[in-house]
This record gives structure tokens, C-alpha cells and sequence, in this order.
């Protein structure tokens, strides 16, 4: 049998839902799960002690700096669960010669998902009953029906896409920003392009589907919130720092905007103000945690590895264009 070396699973959670494990054992590599299961995410040192010897990482969100991969002399492959990417310094792994892949497709549709199960729950006022009736309240809220509302996306890629066709069933008008618009699908599926501001003035929910880039991080200010009506409710599932997180509180906490639904934030675990706020759902990076995203992640991250070491282009090689673009 090959023998191709040691792969380091760095992540909380993996190989119980997929067959990702057995993939890369049966394909001759050595594979660590020291971390799997772990409830904490291990210092730089720790983890450089155990990576030393590692010719593959399958990396989770946590950080990839070029002060640890300067210390990994044998690692050629960091293979990404998941979509997010700015937990990676990609100069640095450039100039290092290690190969950076992600699983872009895998977690669509769960945080899709996730996505209008937010926007219903928060203009539905679902997680502020929930919280009254456990506490022996019995007061009935009165929401937004979505039908004849407008949502706006902002960022109509894979997952935005995947979002247009439940939320047209319900009725929504959809209006979305891209800033590489693709004509086609909103012919199909009547979606009206705009300007930013002037999806915000129009939308009663504002969904975000962007990566985090220099372009992007810091988003969702002052500025932004203000240009959103103040019945709209803000729906992130994208990536924490995409919004400034002060700038909402103060826009929640005022009567900037009406709500908000965030499952991303820009340190994780969360512990800021937003927890007090009435008008604010908040979960817990959940939108890739479902049974088939979860399996196909972890199994798509392990062919990356394996596709790798046989001398084939990895199927979740991320794109120059992304790399270029790194926070």
C-alpha cells in the first residue's frame, strides 16, 4: 500500500457523517483526529506541534497565518470545509507552494436554507415568542406576510441563486446586486437588478451572500443600515465581518431597522451586545450544519487531498481571482 504521509483533520467536527476518514486511509495517507471533537480551537503553537510533520491539513475556520505555515516545511495541501476563505493568508501559502482548495458547492443549499428559515422566523417574530412563552408570557406578535414584500440580495452567486426560488414561491419580489450580474437566471427567474442603495431604500429583507474581501469586509456601517427602511430586517449567513457589528447594534438598538437575523460574526464564539437585544435572532454559524451539506463538505475536502497527491488538478482548487482578492 502508498504510504503518502500524515493529514491533519483541524476541525471540530468531522467524519461522522461522510465516509471522508476511510477515503483518505484507504488512499495511503496517515490521518490525524486528535482535534475532532475538540470544544475549543488550538493555539498557533499547538497547532504548529501538531502539523510539523503534516503533508495535508483539513482546515475548519480557523486561522492560517503566515507565522504557522512558515513552520509546516512538509505541508502542500490545506483542504477547506467550507466556503469561507479569509481565515487563510494566500500570499503566504503562495510563496510557500501550498495548495489552498475549498468544497464551494457542498453547503449551498443548507445555507440557503437556513437563509429563508431566518427571514421567516424573524419577520414572523418566531425566536421572541419562543423566549416570552418560556417565560410564561402569551402575547401573539403580528409579523410580515412575505407575500407582495421585496427581498433584496446582495450577492446573486451560489448561494443567492438558491434563495430566489423558495422565496418567489412565497410571493417575494427579489431584487439583487452582483457585481458580475448574470442576466440569464434573473430573466428566468424575474429578478430586477439595482444599484445597492437603492436595493436598501426598496427592500423589506436584505439577505447577504458575499465573500469576505477587501471589498466587502466592513459592508454593512452606518451608512448602509441608514439607507435601509426602518420596517427592513437584515438577514447575514455570509461571513461575520462583512458587517460592522457596533454599527448594527446601535441601528437595532435605535429603531434604525426593524430586525436582524445573524449567524455569522466576526469573532466566533460570539459574546457581544447583540445577545441583548430583543429585535436580533442570532445562531451559531449553523448554516452549513446539516446532515448532506455536512457529508458532502467533508468528503469533497478529502477528494481534494486525494486528486492532489495523484498529480490531478484538485476539483476545489479556489479560483485566482479569489486568491487576489483575500482580506
Amino acid at each position: 500500500m502508498i504510504h503518502r504521509g500524515k493529514v491533519v483533520v483541524a476541525t471540530s467536527v468531522f467524519g461522522e457523517a461522510s465516509r471522508a476518514v476511510e477515503m483518505l486511509r484507504e488512499a495511503g495517507f496517515f490521518v490525524d483526529t486528535t482535534l475532532v471533537g475538540s470544544t475549543r480551537k488550538p493555539s498557533t503553537e499547538e497547532k504548529a506541534e501538531l502539523m510539523k510533520d503534516a503533508v495535508a491539513v483539513v482546515a475548519g475556520t480557523d486561522s492560517y497565518g503566515a507565522s504557522l505555515l512558515e513552520r509546516l516545511p512538509n505541508l502542500r495541501i490545506i483542504s477547506r470545509v467550507g466556503v469561507g476563505l479569509d481565515n487563510i493568508d494566500f500570499s503566504a501559502a503562495s510563496r510557500l507552494e501550498i495548495e489552498v482548495c475549498w468544497t464551494p458547492d457542498a453547503v449551498s443549499r443548507a445555507v440557503a436554507e437556513l437563509t429563508v428559515g431566518l427571514i421567516i422566523s424573524t419577520t414572523r417574530f418566531v425566536g421572541k415568542a419562543d423566549r416570552g412563552l418560556r417565560r410564561g408570557e402569551w402575547k401573539r406578535y403580528v409579523g410580515l406576510e412575505i407575500h407582495s414584500r421585496t427581498l433584496g440580495i446582495i450577492g446573486l452567486g451560489r448561494i443567492g441563486k438558491l434563495v430566489v426560488p423558495p422565496m418567489k414561491a412565497l410571493g417575494a419580489k427579489i431584487v439583487a446586486n452582483d457585481i458580475a450580474p448574470d442576466h440569464e437566471f434573473a430573466r428566468k427567474w424575474g429578478v430586477e437588478w439595482r444599484a445597492r442603495e437603492d436595493l436598501l431604500a426598496e427592500s423589506d429583507f436584505v439577505t447577504l451572500h458575499v465573500p469576505l474581501t477587501k471589498l466587502t469586509k466592513g459592508m454593512v456601517n452606518e451608512a448602509f443600515l441608514n439607507r435601509m427602511k426602518p420596517t427592513a430586517v437584515l438577514i447575514n449567513t455570509s461571513r461575520g465581518s462583512v458587517v460592522d457589528e457596533p454599527a448594527l447594534y446601535e441601528a437595532l438598538r435605535k429603531g434604525g431597522i426593524a430586525g436582524a437575523a445573524i449567524d455569522v460574526f466576526e469573532k466566533e464564539p460570539y459574546e457581544g451586545p447583540l445577545r441583548s437585544l430583543e429585535n436580533v435572532l442570532l445562531t451559531c454559524h449553523m448554516g452549513s450544519c446539516s446532515d448532506l451539506a455536512r457529508k458532502r463538505m467533508e468528503e469533497e475536502a478529502a477528494g481534494n487531498i486525494i486528486a492532489f497527491f495523484e498529480g490531478k488538478s484538485p476539483p476545489g482548487r479556489v479560483p485566482d481571482d479569489l486568491r487576489r482578492n483575500e482580506v
